[in-house]
């Protein structure tokens, strides 16, 4: 016998004899356990058709059920109970029940027939979920839009329910788009979402407290389109780690279902991500953010190929809008972000510029690793940004070459990796051209005493960067590493203008001295470029100086920087700490292969000295030989013009005379310039004004190298010198050895006015000067010191050590203008020797330093 007849519509009608097969059907389970889940939902809709026939009132009543609305939940403590609702639209569709006692609750989806009366309504599923909350799922695309009926029913417990109807009219967007949700007393939202057979899709879910929301996915379509949950495809938990990946079988409509576990007002927030290769972030380049509502992350790629600071960065489009920034490894050849493994999140939205700056020692991202950026918006108006990736491949070393960097106005971030010791204090220089903006971060190295290890690093949270330092021109300041490691120095241009960087890191150590007319030997076998030396030097009064260097080995070349700043009579300053570069000199050297920096003093109040440090170093690209030996001289001599011929000695020790000389501008001087025993050139400079100087980073005019603007004459012999303008020249003299040896010899240096066709020039005027010391060297005899006087005046003089230490004193006495010269028997002050090696003789007018010479004790 046929058990169903149907109606007009189509739709199954039950008759009483259908109900006896049922409960038949029901007694015979034991037939087999794969019908068990068939025959439960069999029983479950005969035992709601018993009990709404049961109630069902007599012919021609007409039956009135409670009313579901949508999204509002409503009270229920009879058992059985069915509310109705209408779908009026072909979305998913759900009803859920939640108990409020110890009870638990039912529920089912039943159809009106049209044909019987209104009270008699056929089932179509049951949950069978004995559970606190439970809920069936209609797909009424497949089913049609009409009047539903929820019949529930108390399986166990005491207590009432709430029941919530959603209509399922909301849609999530695949993209990803967040979407969220929050309700005093939410328990369920239903939400359609088109999937793409094929594709896989990672579904996350947050709530604000683990575990208070679910998530259910459901495939809708064909007879079998009502679900409970127990059928659902996916189940996410919020607030935990590793949302699950669903890929769609087939391209269709599915049903996302949220159920509010505690019943309490709280928000939530999912996304549907497709599993994509994303496109490739090219270092150095911004590259555009997609635009998209509501909260989109768009996903970005990179390959960490050096060992430096990656880091990542992105500017909004506009004063408002903001970006939150994650990273994750990829740990297969998958895509993003189904084969993911996430690593970290700037943890905040920055309000223009956020940034993640990757430590590779705390393994969050490792060289040859590929990894992907996501960039969430933010704020108020969500609109699109520009996003840049930098590799981290450029160092900079301390006391080593200031790096230079350009970029485009599209720079929006640049990393250097630099290495610093805990405790060891730097000078950190930056200097930016063009009027924008800009800022530099540090970050500190991976640190287990600090949260997470400060691996990764943003701008707000535990990963702060240490020092945030807003660029305008020149910036110098201190740094103090707080532990030993590698540090990242990232600058932001945080404007669309062009800009570039100087950036270079000065150890503030203390300074080894050169003394005047003394070479210090520098370290050999450089194993690293721009790894260099530093000396300090003092001047205590106006004139020309110099410091030159000689390398060991022909085929290397050094590079020397000068570093001034007042001192306030000390000069005990670390080196770069408190100083400012000024000048170096050129870094492929002179054919002579020494190389030097010139220096003309101004004028200083009394008592006030300036500290010039220097710092030598390899140049870059060059081999690398025995080291070198660098020699400082302070313009101890002043040349008169006029002066006859004088000899000079040189000692093993001397690379370079200075002398500081008056001459009149149009006026032609011979030069008379002659060595004996050695090879060496004359050089004069002249101080250039800033209106000429080639100096690019606000260097003063006064440095000078060989070459350079402030040199105008270079000669190995006697010749004839006009100088352009009036004012004081320096003229120095370098061995040009061929080696670095013991070398003797002498040279003769005079500068002398000439008159064309009129003879001979006239004698030159009196001078107060320290002509020489006669023997010298001197060997356990005296020695005479030789001067003249323009007119009569008390002479002394002091005898100091390579220190700078008087160590013995000629008393004053008064002398007759023109030459004199005075005996002295070489002893200290105690009756002693004066011990063996280099002194200097300073000559006092009048009790004003005029001169001095050097002197060498055997």
């Amino acid at each position: 016998m046929n058990c169903q007849t149907r109606d007009r519509a189509g739709v199954p009608q039950v008759s009483v004899q259908s109900v006896q097969n049922v409960r038949t059907v029901h007694r015979s389970e034991e037939a087999g356990p794969s019908r068990r889940p068939a025959l439960r939902r069999v029983a479950a809709a005969l035992a709601f058709v018993t009990a709404i026939g049961a109630a069902a009132p007599a012919a021609g009543q007409v039956c009135s059920y409670p009313t579901l609305v949508d999204d509002t939940p409503q009270a229920f403590a009879t058992n059985p109970t069915i509310p109705r609702f209408a779908q009026s639209g072909a979305r998913w569709a759900a009803v859920a029940v939640k108990s409020a006692g110890t009870a638990n609750w039912d529920i089912g989806l039943s159809l009106n027939s049209a044909p019987f009366a209104a009270c008699i309504t056929l089932p179509v599923v049951a949950s069978q979920q004995a559970s606190g909350v439970d809920f069936v799922l209609g797909d009424f695309a497949a089913e049609g839009t009409g009047t539903r009926y929820a019949p529930i029913s108390r399986t166990s417990g005491t207590g009432s329910a709430t029941v919530e109807w959603d209509s399922g009219s909301r849609t999530a967007g695949v993209g990803p788009v967040f979407n969220q949700g929050q309700s005093p007393a939410g328990l369920i939202d239903c939400w359609n979402v088109d999937l793409v057979a094929g594709t896989s899709y990672k579904i996350w879910l947050w709530g604000d407290v683990p575990g208070d929301f679910r998530l259910y996915a459901f495939k809708g379509g064909g007879l079998d389109s009502w679900r409970s949950r127990a059928d659902a495809l996916i189940e996410v938990v919020s607030s935990f780690s590793g949302p699950p990946i669903l890929t769609a079988t087939t391209t269709d409509r599915y049903a996302l279902v949220v159920v509010n576990e505690t019943g309490t007002t709280l928000p939530y927030y999912f996304t549907v991500q497709p599993c994509v290769d994303p496109p490739d972030l090219a270092a150095h380049v911004s590259q555009p953010i997609p635009a998209g509502a509501g909260h989109p992350e768009t996903p970005f790629q990179f390959e960490v190929g050096s060992t430096g600071f990656p880091t990542i960065a992105v500017r909004t489009a506009q004063a408002g809008d903001n970006f939150d920034l994650g990273v994750y490894r990829r740990v297969g050849g998958g895509f993003y972000p189904c084969d993911g493994a996430y690593q970290a999140s700037s943890g905040d939205y920055g309000p223009r510029v956020d940034l993640l700056v990757g430590d590779r020692v705390s393994v969050a991202v490792s060289t040859g690793g590929t990894y992907w950026a996501g960039a969430q918006q933010g704020g108020l108006h969500a609109l699109d940004g520009r996003i840049e990736y930098s590799p981290g491949t450029d160092a900079v070393a301390v006391d080593g070459a200031t790096q230079y960097v350009v970029g485009g106005n599209d720079l929006v971030v640049r990393t250097f990796r630099t290495d610093l010791i805990a405790g060891t204090e730097v000078r950190i220089h930056v200097a930016k051209c063009g009027p924008s903006p800009g800022r530099l971060r540090i970050f500190r190295p991976f640190d287990m005493s600090q949260p997470f290890g400060n691996g990764w690093s943003g701008l707000s949270g535990d990963h702060l960067p240490l020092t945030t330092v807003d660029l305008t021109g020149v910036n110098d300041f201190n740094f103090n590493p707080p532990v030993s490691g590698a540090y990242a120095l990232v600058l932001t241009n945080e404007t669309a203008e062009n800009v570039c960087w100087e950036l270079g890191v000065s150890s503030c150590r203390a300074r080894t001295e050169l003394a005047d007319g003394v070479p210090l030997t520098m370290a050999s076998g450089v194993a690293v470029p721009y790894e260099g030396e530093a000396f300090a030097t003092l001047h205590g009064r106006f004139g020309w100086s110099a410091v030159a260097v000689l390398p060991a080995a022909i085929t290397e070349d050094w590079v020397i920087e000068a570093w001034d700043a007042p001192s306030g009579g000390g000069g005990g300053a670390p080196f770069g700490c408190n100083a400012g570069l000024l000048g170096a000199s050129n870094d492929v050297g002179i054919s002579s292969r020494i190389d030097f920096l010139a220096r003309y003093d101004l004028p200083v109040p009394p008592f006030q000295e300036w500290v010039e440090t220097v710092r030598v170093y390899p140049a870059a690209g060059l081999s690398l030989g025995g080291g070198g030996q660098a020699e400082f001289e302070m313009h101890n001599t002043t040349l008169a013009v006029g002066d006859f011929v004088n000899a000079f000695p040189l000692s093993p020790f001397d690379y370079m005379e200075v002398w500081n000389i008056e001459l009149v501008g149009g006026q032609p001087y011979a030069v008379h310039f002659q060595t004996v025993g050695f090879t060496g050139d004359l050089f004069i400079m002249k101080s250039v004004l800033a209106s000429t100087s080639t100096c690019t980073f606000d260097c003063p005019p006064e440095y000078l190298a060989l070459g350079g603007p402030g040199q105008v004459l270079r000669t190995s012999g006697p010749t004839v010198f006009t100088p352009p303008e009036s004012g004081v020249y320096g003229l120095i003299v370098l061995h040009q050895r061929s080696a670095v040896n013991t070398v003797y010899g002498s040279f003769s240096l005079a500068v002398n006015p000439t008159i064309v066709g009129v003879g001979p020039p006239p004698p030159p005027p009196a001078v107060t000067r320290f002509r020489a010391a006669a023997p010298n060297p001197l060997r356990g005899t005296g020695t005479q010191l030789a001067f003249e006087l323009a007119k009569e005046a008390p002479v002394s003089f002091e005898i100091m050590n390579i220190a700078g230490r008087v160590v013995a004193r000629v008393p004053e006495r008064t002398y007759a203008a023109g030459p004199g010269q005075v005996a002295w028997d070489a002893r200290t002050p105690d009756g002693g020797r004066l011990p063996p090696g280099l002194y200097f003789v300073r000559m006092r007018v009048a009790g004003a330093i005029v001169g001095g010479g050097k002197l060498i004790a055997m």
